[in-house]
């Protein structure tokens, strides 16, 4: 048997960052803590939830129903124990369990799909019309169209009675009052020379008022239609149904939650129907964001306290990387298994200080020997 027959490399990239400082919180053992261990089970819940965040926060499209496949290249004896096997942690979504429609709920769910070229990417869109969404959207519209309304006639009554220096003047005006009008416009019929009590002339303007109908009647239209896109096509193409379900499933995140919108970020596009699913989500989002925010706490108080920085995007140092800069500075990091010995290759003099600046149980990831 030749040499390299023996020779295996696998992925770890950022992610033992990602598993010392789950490791370092100690989230594997309060899971188990709680939920116990079930000596029938081969792995146990604890190392399930810190397989799912290292996916999560793995930063590659790589959706949750894509789990196992997420670990295929990766070196899943380091980052989760030498008794864990891949097998263990297929827990897939499948997609049969995706296209299960029967909740669905999409009555009053009108659509046209197109496919477009946008930006040079191959993209699906999908334009939607709801019908209670338009309901609502069709109910704001009057209240802001009765709302312009007292205020338009209160502009219009004002601008009659105002007295003028000069038709500029009242012309200027006017253009003031049609740019704060957006449903609703005012006409000048004449401009009126007239005497005031002090012998001076002034100018009165003549107006009319009127609704803007054929903007309105646009707003009436796009009232409950929006578009939906999504650059899944060909052999991963989502169903109209699915983007649908996925899209009325979003939860919106504050804006401390801004990097769980990066598009790389598992949360990217799940598919859950229920209420204890969609908790559970939410639960796992959490934890990647508590992992996330610790660790990226934990890179910048060192840095301080040394007060030596890392170079950012730029190439200037800084002492307030993000973890996610972090995290690409890591890309290309490898195991390498040479007759069953493990090694790291690619942890240059640059990642070894950041390493150093980060809790120890994130190092012995990268430190085998």
């Amino acid at each position: 048997m030749s040499p390299t027959s023996k020779t295996k490399i696998k992925n770890i990239d950022h992610l033992g960052i990602v598993a010392g400082l789950i490791d370092e919180i100690g989230i594997v053992e309060i899971i188990n803590s709680r939920l116990g261990i079930d000596p029938r089970e081969k792995i146990s819940a604890g190392i399930i939830v810190k397989a799912i965040l290292i996916n999560g926060l793995g930063f590659v499209s790589r959706p949750l129903y894509l789990f196992s496949q997420f670990f295929e290249d990766k070196g899943i004896e380091i980052l989760l124990g030498e008794e864990v096997e891949i097998e263990h942690i297929n827990i897939e979504i499948t997609p049969e369990e995706r296209k299960k429609r029967a909740d669905l709920n999409l009555e009053g769910y009108k659509w046209k799909e197109e496919i477009v070229t946008y930006g040079g990417i191959k993209q699906i869109w999908l334009i939607v019309e709801s019908q209670k969404r338009r309901d609502s959207d069709l109910e704001k519209l009057e209240k802001k169209l009765n709302k312009e309304k007292d205020k338009f006639d209160k502009l219009l009554k004002e601008l009659k009675k105002e007295d003028f220096e000069t038709p500029e003047q009242a012309r200027y005006k006017l253009r003031g009052i049609n740019k704060s009008l957006k449903m609703f416009a005012i006409k000048e019929i004449q401009i009126i020379e007239v005497t005031s009590k002090d012998n001076k002339t002034i100018y009165k303007m003549e107006a009319v008022g009127y609704e803007k109908i054929k903007e309105i009647e646009i707003l009436r239209k796009e009232a409950g239609r929006f578009i939906l896109a999504t650059n899944l096509v060909d052999e991963n193409k989502l169903e109209p149904e699915e983007i649908i379900t996925n899209y009325k499933n979003q939860q919106s995140c504050e804006r401390g939650f801004r990097f769980l919108k990066d598009p790389l970020f598992f949360a990217d596009s799940f598919f859950v129907e229920n209420p204890e699913r969609i908790e559970t989500m939410l639960f796992l989002m959490s934890l990647c964001l508590l992992v996330y925010n610790l660790g990226q706490r934990e890179l910048r108080n060192s840095l301080k306290r040394a007060k030596i920085g890392i170079k950012n995007q730029l190439g200037k140092l800084t002492l307030t990387p993000t973890l996610r800069w972090v995290f690409q500075c890591f890309q290309g990091i490898h195991i390498l298994i040479l007759n069953g010995v493990h090694q790291i290759v690619n942890l240059t003099e640059e990642r070894n200080f950041i390493l150093n600046n980060l809790p120890s149980s994130c190092q012995k990831y990268y430190l085998l020997s």
